[in-house]
């Protein structure tokens, strides 16, 4: 056992997130940090949120209210995110060491992933803040305990679920149109399931034996877990050399677009059929989402207005579009020996991001229930994206893009992550706000008009498709052998 120790910490350290050079560690390391007192700051302030959001009310009852949902969407989010743990197993197989006492291993070692204990960066803060100080300590304590056992209840479900479901992501949609389907049932009346939530977790901070089911059920699960692949631990269960039967997917009404229309579905294709994009376009498009949490949260700042508008109209463009030639490295070169004209393998990228932007606005209409110049800055932003966002992102993506293997999960996954990926962040961000600051005041600090402004730039780009196409068909017709060579590598 201790030589499994040993070795996974060698893995650790000789990962491909650490071979990269000081200056991107660096910076990863501080987009950690940050993320890290993001999360302990929102834990802090989350009473002060939920009063703002539910004034009146008891900040610990409204979170518990709502904690079982949370977990219902954080099993969803796994199947797409986390890792099956029990895949190290394969490399002992043939070794002479115990496969219980491995599987026992990697299935502790999970427990205390980056995944599961990163909720504890959210729920320390709040016990403290909160329930420690308006409640009892030792309630703090129980608290604390039922929302890491609910956590590792979800962690053990899905190293199973993941395995079972693997080759059925119709099944993983529809878990997740369940999950939608219950909170529109529970907003409208219909059904209680944040009652039992409340009674759960609020229940357990002034009597800690609830917390003995919880954990009975944790153990259960874990052990259920262990069986299973104690009784399957063998290569051809773990690891299927089989080749997959790929279904086809036909969409006919591109054929009308002729190279750009086969281009968009390739594209189209890649994400469907392969893990990592197809999770990072999922994720993007739960980011639309993201607005219930920010917009009764933040006022009505300008500024705050345009980054959500940018996040909300603007993520799938911004995570797929960031690794856009990426995607396409394990058959890069064929790309390079097809009849295929740059102007339209670039003119189809920006077509799919502007798809993209399209539906992430259309969907974000639903936001009008927190005022019309909520759409009015999300329309504005939306069209920024289209017309120069884009642009930014397509010109960027062509500097030194690194080799992705497709089949890897999304989540703290940094291979094919370079300086570019943070530089990209500078225009990305800072573009809007200075166009949007300089018709704020050329036009006599006229909110509108800064809105406008962007709206007309985003329109200026649109209109200039056939230059800027040429510029970085140009631009990509001289960098594509190099690109190419970097892929072999």
């Amino acid at each position: 056992m201790i030589e499994i120790v040993k070795n996974s910490w060698k893995e650790f350290f000789r990962s491909a997130v650490w071979q990269k050079n000081a200056f991107v560690n660096f910076l990863m390391g501080l987009m950690f940090l940050y993320l890290a007192l993001n999360f302990v700051f929102l834990g802090w302030a989350g009473g002060y949120i939920l009063m703002g959001i539910f004034p009146g009310e008891s900040p610990i009852e409204n979170l518990n209210y709502g904690l079982l949902y949370y977990f219902l969407v954080d099993l969803f989010l796994r199947f797409y995110m986390q890792e099956i743990p029990v895949i190290g197993i394969v490399p002992y197989l043939h070794l002479p060491v115990k496969k219980k006492k491995i599987i026992h291993y990697l299935l502790a070692k999970s427990a205390f992933g980056v995944f599961n204990t990163s909720i504890l960066t959210l729920a320390v803060p709040f016990a403290i803040a909160w329930i420690s100080k308006y409640e009892s300590t030792s309630g703090a304590w129980y608290w604390l305990f039922a929302v890491f056992a609910f956590n590792l209840i979800n962690n053990y479900l899905i190293v199973y679920l993941k395995k079972a479901f693997s080759e059925k992501p119709s099944i993983v949609l529809g878990f997740g149109g369940v999950i939608a389907a219950l909170i529109t049932l529970e907003y409208f009346g219909f059904i209680k399931i944040g009652t039992l939530s409340l009674a759960i977790f609020n229940g357990v901070i002034y009597n800690g034996l609830i917390l003995l089911p919880i954990i009975f059920i944790a153990i259960a699960i874990y052990l259920f877990v262990y069986r299973y692949y104690a009784n399957n631990a063998y290569l051809e269960n773990l690891k299927s050399s089989k080749k997959k039967n790929v279904k086809s997917t036909n969409i006919s009404f591109l054929d009308r677009f002729e190279q750009i229309g086969k281009l968009i579905e390739v594209e189209i294709k890649l994400i469907l059929r392969n893990k990592r994009p197809k999770s990072v376009t999922v994720i993007s498009f739960l980011f639309v989402a993201y607005g219930f949490i920010l917009y009764p949260t933040t006022g009505t700042n300008a500024i705050a207005l345009i980054i959500f508008g940018l996040i909300i109209t603007g993520m799938f463009m911004l995570n797929y579009g960031q690794f856009l030639i990426s995607w396409e490295s394990a058959h890069f070169d064929g790309l390079l020996a097809r009849n295929v004209q740059l102007k339209d393998y670039v003119r189809a990228k920006f077509y799919l991001f502007g798809v993209a932007v399209i539906i992430s606005f259309i969907l974000s209409l639903c936001y009008f229930m927190y005022g019309a110049r909520v759409i009015a800055f999300n329309g504005a932003v939306a069209l920024f994206n289209l017309g120069v966002t884009s642009w930014v992102v397509l010109f960027f993506s062509t500097f030194n893009p690194k080799k992705i293997d497709l089949s890897k999960s999304t989540f703290f996954n940094y291979q094919g992550t370079s300086s570019q990926q943070f530089l990209l962040m500078v225009p990305v961000m800072g573009l809007p706000i200075l166009i949007y600051g300089l018709g704020y005041l050329v036009f006599g600090l006229n909110e509108t008009a800064g809105a406008i402004t962007l709206a007309v730039f985003g329109l200026i780009g649109v209109l200039s498709t056939k230059p800027l196409t040429n510029i970085l068909a140009k631009r990509l017709k001289d960098q594509k052998y190099k690109i190419a060579s970097n892929f072999r590598e």
